[in-house]
């Protein structure tokens, strides 16, 4: 493991990430954390879809867009293609860690790929992220255009992410905060009635 520290960037091949050895590839994967660059995303990508370093692969991906968030662009595109289940869901998961980061360049304006990006992470039920930022979410603008996409998704949204919308929508309703665009998307999911007791 000390090599994988002080020798990283000789471990950054893939001769050592298809190396035989599982112990090996652990390594090489973990000490590629300390070069965030995008040929690391690339040698990474390929484990994503093996079982045995998928979850470790996807953690360092996490680490490195972490370290150069610009880096989430090639995340972004590589999500957009037709992978295998395993390496979508992992795909998945290093975006929704990222969610308040790709919110926040939706308020900068539409953005088709942002966009369709946020539908397929509902859809992959990657809504634990989501809850996350309803429940510690302090900008307005990002809520606003969260609750805008969730809106649009509202007969797929799974029951957790209905119900933290509907416990939003009360905090709202007997003023605990303020948020028009939670009362809206609320009352469009079919909550007319506890709607209609809290107007």
């Amino acid at each position: 493991r000390n090599l994988g520290v002080f020798y990283c960037r000789e471990l950054k091949s893939a001769l050592f990430l298809e190396n035989p050895d599982p112990v090996i590839r652990s390594i090489t994967i973990q000490a590629l954390d300390s070069i965030p660059t995008l040929r690391t995303l690339e040698l990474l990508l390929p484990l994503l879809s093996q079982p045995r370093h998928s979850e470790q692969a996807a953690g360092t991906i996490s680490s490195i867009v972490q370290k150069r968030p610009a880096l989430l662009n090639f995340i972004l595109e590589e999500f957009q293609k037709d992978h295998d289940e395993s390496t979508q869901t992992a795909l998945a998961t290093v975006l929704a860690n990222r969610l308040e980061y790709l919110l926040m360049r939706l308020t900068a304006g539409a953005d088709p790929v942002l966009e369709d990006t946020l539908a397929r992470l509902i859809r992959a039920k990657k809504t634990n992220a989501i809850i996350g930022l309803l429940r510690r979410n302090h900008s307005q603008e990002i809520e606003t255009v969260l609750l805008r996409h969730l809106q649009r998704l509202l007969p797929e949204l799974p029951d957790n992410l209905l119900q933290s919308l509907l416990t939003r929508f009360i905090e709202v309703s007997v003023g605990l905060i303020k948020d028009h665009q939670c009362r809206i998307v609320v009352q469009d999911a079919g909550f007319r009635s506890i709607a209609a007791a809290f107007a």
